[in-house]
């Protein structure tokens, strides 16, 4: 294996360097002080028993890197990307295989396949909770009059992106006019009236569920709800996105009950052979993965901006969350709509699920989001006219992260040769103020709460 510096985003106690995977599985081992040959991953927990990801050095052959598997006892099941593979191990314990392939100098990284899930708190609910919205199910049935020129009380039902001021940076003409966005999630209704427009079909992929559909089919609806806060279009009913003239690229890598590194690694290696310059990852776990991070720099490398959720464990630890915790990320808190005390004004402050580290970005609204969902699960079956779309409301720094990158999509439209670095400079310095924040850098808010207007007009 070839020897790299340790990583510098590793969270504290955990393994650096190479062998992640194969340190952090001893910390499940009560008692055990170093890594034992007769070790092995524990049922369940944040790993897949039995699976592992290998990353080759560039240029090793495929019959080599099959061969290497194969020799430290595992059974090569899935090419992922040019150099990493998902492999099996039966019968032997999986950190002796670990352990052999970190001997074999073509090796990069060898890992367990850690689990991630979705950073939603809780599940959908059909509201209203704030605005004048009517529901029946999960169906949310209202008209927006003329998005591009709100009432005075904002869109209905949706005050994060009232509260951003999206709607006055449309007025400036940003829109987000064809920025395509890659939504690493899991999956979209492929046929929401709200988003039927905005979907870049021909570059989406399912890394989920192939076999099952090579559309990236959401039958959860996490992946279409943030595809909804990103680029739902302006129309007369439904929803309005943060960018509504943005394109969705819809990439499945998740299912109901969440997904490995192994599924994320291929999906961020699929957004390379997109024209997505943003990638939103509403997802997340608290294992730091070193494969998964060589992805991430892949894509910051070529000039695309990753937008990541900070989290929801904030109450149970606050431990780091990944990726949002790699180093260029873009990583995202979530605030909360409070009542000013004089009962006109609206106010927000941080969401007390949502985690607060040194790594944090900015913050974004989070709580009682209202956006698109599966048109199936209106009232627990199809929509009744093909028109007709389907709503709910939704919690999380799930939520908070396409806020961000809705924002971007509304810069790169204004300033489309701009980089991903400057995309990010231009979010931190234009982001506000929230009553609670400290001057400068807070780590509840990172640099403040995104403000579409500004970042747009600066």
């Amino acid at each position: 294996m070839r020897h790299e510096p340790a990583r510098s985003v590793r969270r504290p106690g955990a393994a650096s360097g190479r062998l992640v995977g194969v340190a952090t599985i001893a910390t499940f081992l009560p008692g055990c002080l170093s890594l034992l040959p007769t070790a092995v991953l524990p049922p369940g927990g944040t790993y897949v028993p039995g699976q592992l990801l290998v990353e080759f050095a560039s240029g090793t052959s495929a019959a080599r890197m099959r061969q290497e598997q194969q020799s430290a006892g595992a059974t090569p099941a899935q090419q992922l990307t040019a150099d990493i593979w998902s492999a099996r191990v039966s019968g032997r314990s999986e950190i002796l295989a670990l352990q052999s392939l970190d001997r074999d100098h073509d090796v990069v990284h060898a890992e367990p396949a850690f689990t991630l899930h979705d950073d939603m708190v809780g599940g959908f609910t059909p509201g209203p909770v704030h605005g004048t919205a009517v529901s029946t199910g999960y169906r949310v049935q209202y008209n927006v009059p003329n998005p591009l020129y709100p009432p005075s009380g904002g869109l209905p039902g949706q005050w994060g992106v009232t509260q951003i001021e999206a709607p006055q940076a449309w007025d400036q003409g940003a829109l987000g006019n064809g920025v395509e966005v890659a939504v690493v999630d899991t999956g979209a209704d492929v046929g929401h009236p709200d988003l039927v427009n905005n979907l870049d079909l021909k570059n989406a992929a399912n890394y989920y569920d192939p076999a099952k559909s090579t559309l990236p089919l959401d039958d959860f609806g996490h992946g279409t709800h943030v595809a909804g806060i990103i680029a739902a279009q302006i129309g007369s009913f439904g929803t309005v996105g943060v960018a509504p003239q943005a394109r969705v690229i819809p990439i499945r890598v998740m299912g109901v009950e969440g997904g490995t590194t192994a599924n994320v690694v291929a999906g961020l290696d699929h957004v390379l052979e997109t024209p997505a310059r943003i990638v939103n990852l509403s997802l997340g776990s608290t294992e730091p993965s070193a494969i998964e991070q060589d992805e991430i720099d892949k894509l910051l490398q070529a000039g695309i901006l990753v937008v990541a959720a900070a989290g929801n464990e904030a109450l149970d630890g606050n431990p780091l969350e990944y990726p949002a915790s790699y180093p260029g990320v873009v990583s995202v808190a979530a605030t909360r709509l409070v009542d000013a005390s004089n009962g006109s004004d609206i106010q927000t402050e941080h969401a007390d699920f949502s985690n607060f580290n040194p790594f944090v970005s900015v913050a974004a609204p989070g709580v009682d989001i209202l956006s698109t969902v599966p048109r199936q699960l209106a009232n627990g079956a199809a929509a009744s006219t093909p028109d007709e779309g389907a709503y709910a409301y939704a919690s999380g720094t799930s939520m908070a992260a396409p806020m961000v990158s809705g924002v971007a999509a509304l810069i790169l439209s204004v300033h489309p040769t701009w980089s991903a670095a400057q995309i990010q400079a231009e979010l931190i310095k234009t982001a506000g103020e929230p009553p609670t924040a400290n001057t400068g850098f807070n780590s509840f808010f990172g640099y403040g709460v995104v403000n579409a207007l500004a970042a747009v007009t600066r």
